[in-house]
């Protein structure tokens, strides 16, 4: 259970990153709706 939690938070840190990284103007938050 714990390890689920730290995935998806490691997860949703690596999207954030990438997109101040490419400048996207998408939220991240969208890109884990499509994930799960």
């Amino acid at each position: 259970m714990a390890a689920k939690a730290v995935l998806v938070l490691a997860v949703s840190l690596l999207t954030m990153a990438v997109a101040a990284s490419t400048g996207s103007s998408s939220c991240p938050r969208d890109a884990l709706k499509l994930r799960g």
